[in-house]
């Protein structure tokens, strides 16, 4: 039986990787895509100058070594170090500020970064306030370092790290950085190579959403990117198009078609949805209630949140953080 379900389990899974493997080899390959990220990103780090790592794609699975979260109330100094491995990093909440060969980059919310095996990182200079991320260190597939111009031409098939970039708002990657914890800590003799599938299944997302961001060749508006930030600070607070509108000096209707012409969802589904993500987050991670959450995040009304959870996720709040509580106790025991 045990046998069985392996092999179904690793059918899907290294068909999902087939497919996603495809779709993303037709995404990563365009050079014109990628100049546009520091249009969508709009923060200090100058993306000509950023590093990129590539290397040809293979049919195993990435290896994950360790992965964890880490949380800090104040004042976190990233240590001094050179690394075999490399790191993935997506913040949660607060801003990390290092360095790594030399050039310094602020991490905030919603974004991510690599510190990639052999290069000197450290901490430029301790946390201001809380900070909260998810880590994965994997093992790096044998690949070189390149510059922007110089990325793999369409056609080919290969893997390509971008050092820093911004993580879409849907959450996508956090939960699938949540299955990479709950893969490895579970150890499940059923599945020994889960974690390493689904970091796999991450990176690969991580690339095909990284350069489906600037596909079209629009060039995000600086005060999209504001917008956007703030709302992920402030979505505890019952938020409106009318009430973010008027804190930055724009009619509602405008900025709400500068987001669909953006991110191709109108303002007031992002704040939903940065909202949601955030409940999630709540219920997942620290087992609160449904009613805490809900005005954790901004809703007065429960009953609306309860709606629009299960409208946007499937499944009603309550249901997600027992599934939830289920995946944390199997990976404790």
């Amino acid at each position: 039986m045990i046998y069985c379900f392996q092999r179904i389990f690793y059918f899907w899974l290294n068909f999902l990787l087939f497919v996603v493997t495809e779709s993303s080899v037709l995404l990563l390959s365009y050079s014109k895509p990628w100049k546009t990220t520091t249009d969508i990103l709009q923060r200090k780090v100058d993306f000509s100058e950023m590093k990129y790592y590539c290397a040809p794609t293979q049919a195993a699975p990435l290896i994950c070594q360790s992965c964890g979260t880490l949380s800090s109330p104040d004042g976190f100094l990233h240590p001094h170090r050179i690394l075999d491995s490399t790191v993935l990093i997506l913040i949660r909440e607060g801003r990390l500020h290092v360095i790594q060969d030399g050039q310094a980059v602020t991490v905030g919310p919603g974004e991510y970064i690599f510190l990639f095996a052999g290069l000197e990182h450290l901490g430029e200079r301790p946390s201001e306030g809380p900070l909260l991320y998810e880590w994965i260190h994997f093992t790096p597939p044998l690949g070189t370092f390149c510059t922007e111009e110089a990325l793999p031409v369409q056609g080919s098939s290969f893997w390509i790290f971008p050092e820093h970039g911004w993580m879409p708002p849907s959450g996508r990657l956090l939960r699938l950085a949540g299955d990479v914890r709950a893969f490895l800590h579970s150890q499940s003799p059923v599945i020994p190579d889960g974690a390493d599938y689904a970091l796999t299944l991450l990176l690969m997302a991580l690339m095909q959403e990284f350069s489906q961001t600037g596909a079209d060749g629009h060039t995000v508006p600086p005060i999209v990117s504001q917008v956007a930030e703030w709302v992920r600070s402030h979505c505890h607070q019952p938020l409106t198009v009318s009430i973010v509108s008027r804190k930055f000096g724009y009619h509602g209707d405008y900025l709400s078609t500068l987001f669909r012409q953006s991110l191709g969802i109108p303002l007031s589904q992002f704040i939903l949805r940065t909202r949601m993500e955030a409940a999630k987050s709540l219920l997942s991670e620290y087992g609160v209630t449904v009613r805490e959450a809900a005005l954790s995040c901004g809703f007065s009304d429960e009953k609306y949140f309860i709606r629009q959870f299960k409208k946007l996720e499937g499944i009603p709040p309550g249901q997600y953080r027992r599934l939830q509580e289920t995946v944390h106790e199997s990976s404790s025991s």
